[in-house]
This record gives C-alpha cells, sequence and structure tokens, in this order.
C-alpha cells in the first residue's frame, strides 16, 4: 500500500480523497472531503462592543474565505444562555441549501454546504439584562479570531447622571479665557453626547475627544474670538444635562467681569449639589 501524505493548502475547498489498494481505487474513491480554515471567519461590527439595554444590535459572520464547516453561536450571561437569532444570506435560486435547527430555542446552529451570498449571516440579539455579556461564535467546533467576544450591556440613557465641569462653562475675560470643559458620562448609560456652542456671530466648531473608545470621559473645547454672550447646549440621547444650556458671558476687562459676579445671585441648585457630591 503506498504511503499516505497530505499537503498543505491555501485555500479552504473541497478535497478529493483517493484511496487505493494494490494500485487499484477501492470502490467510491475519490471521496469528497471538505476543508475549512477557521482563520479566515471574520465577525464584523463588533468595533463598538457597548450596547443599550432591550437594544437590538446586530453583527456580521463572514465565511465566504473560511470553506465548508458548521457555525454555532451562543451568547451567556451570568451563566445563562440567551435567545439570538442567526439569519443567513441566501441566493434567490437557492433558497433550500442551508440547514438550520435550534437548539433549545436559544442559540442557532447552521450547517450549510452550498455557497451563500457573499457568504455571510447576521446575528441578531437584544440584550435583557445590563452587565457582560459573552458572545461565543464557532467554525467547526473551533473558536473564530476575536471570540469568545464581550458585549457590555448598559442601562437605558439617563441624562441626569451626566456631569458636565470645567473652566469653558464658567464666565471669564477673553484675553486669558479657558474653553475647554469635561463631560463625564460614567453611569448616564448607553447614549450619544452632543455639544453645540453658539457666539456673538453665530455658532462655533467644538472639538470632543476621549482618550480612548471605551473611555467615558469626553473632553470639549471650542475657541471664542470675542467678548460677549455665549450658549452652551450639552445633551446626552437628544436631551439636556443638568445646568444644559450653559450661559457664559465673556469680558473684556476683569473690572467689567468682577462687575457681572457681585450682581449674580447665588449659585445654581445642579452646581451647588455637584460641588456636594465632589
Amino acid at each position: 500500500m503506498a504511503p499516505c501524505s497530505v499537503p498543505s493548502s491555501t485555500t479552504a475547498n473541497p478535497w478529493q480523497l483517493k484511496v487505493f489498494f494494490n494500485e487499484e481505487p477501492i470502490f467510491g474513491s475519490p471521496f469528497q472531503v471538505d476543508a475549512f480554515d477557521v482563520t479566515r471567519v471574520q465577525v464584523i461590527g463588533l468595533q463598538s462592543a457597548t450596547v443599550g439595554l432591550g437594544q437590538q444590535c446586530n453583527f456580521s459572520v463572514n465565511l465566504q474565505e473560511a470553506g465548508l464547516g458548521q457555525l454555532d453561536v451562543k451568547v451567556t450571561h451570568r451563566n445563562r444562555i440567551i435567545p439570538v437569532q442567526l439569519v443567513p444570506h441566501l441566493r434567490a435560486e437557492e433558497p433550500n441549501r442551508c440547514k438550520c435547527k435550534t437548539k433549545e430555542d436559544t442559540s442557532t446552529s447552521i450547517s450549510c454546504r452550498m455557497k451563500w451570498v457573499r457568504g455571510t449571516f447576521t446575528l441578531y440579539v437584544k440584550p435583557q439584562e445590563t452587565g457582560h455579556h459573552v458572545l461565543q461564535v464557532k467554525y467547526g467546533s473551533q473558536h473564530v479570531p476575536g471570540s469568545p467576544f464581550i458585549l457590555r450591556v448598559s442601562g437605558p440613557p439617563d441624562p441626569s447622571k451626566v456631569r458636565v465641569t470645567g473652566p469653558g462653562i464658567e464666565h471669564g475675560v477673553l484675553a486669558v479665557y479657558q474653553s475647554h470643559f469635561v463631560c463625564e458620562t460614567k453611569g448616564a448609560g448607553a447614549g450619544q453626547l452632543t455639544v453645540r456652542v453658539r457666539g456673538p456671530k453665530g455658532a462655533f466648531r467644538v472639538e470632543m475627544q476621549r482618550k480612548s473608545q471605551k473611555d467615558r470621559t469626553i473632553l470639549c473645547k471650542y475657541h471664542p474670538n470675542e467678548a460677549g454672550d455665549y450658549l452652551i447646549h450639552v445633551k446626552w440621547s437628544g436631551e439636556h444635562v443638568p445646568g444644559s444650556p450653559f450661559h457664559v458671558h465673556i469680558f473684556e476687562t476683569q473690572e467689567d467681569l468682577q462687575h457681572f459676579l457681585n450682581s449674580q445671585p447665588t449659585e445654581p441648585k445642579w452646581r451647588q449639589q455637584w460641588s456636594e457630591e465632589l
């Protein structure tokens, strides 16, 4: 019997296995052997892995270059399995080529032996609890690159938890004015921060940045170029945060600023509360 060797491959495609006995092919030879490469599976859409409570999120799984295998997806939270929906993108002329079966109505295992449109699936999950959820994506019983993934599920947006501090929301003198301020969104749930500034001659461009994608502290800065009244709108998911809109008066001289401050009432209650908490 001749020795058997398996060459390395750069493609994850079906192979033909030829089996000989006494230099003659046995019955059924050659056999088709399905091959797959789990390293070529791509999970797309997990760059921002923070989702809101009760919000449906979706990700794509691309198997185009991975060959033929079985795709298994599972989401867990505190050792409980979370329901997910896995939808294949099939060609219209091949609607029944993919075999799907549901495991305990919680995760979907899909085995497909024909081509899909772009070889992709869409995964839908709608978390009902806050906290870290674990997303496992396996192909041929092996974890795909990056799996298991962590989904951070936060509560609904709560603008009242956003804190805005810094000299950029205080009155000041134009020549020495520091126009930056900080928005702290920790505890405010999933949402989007929007900042708008209007000055004596209309809207101002606002620079916004944070150290990393996961950072909940956003540094904001604008550039006033003349004395006058400025109005700063800070919103979280479309709702004003405490103190917004902020009314800022910038003066030409220190004397003008001091005269204005002496004529003002005591600090607003929202700022007094923040001072006590800090």
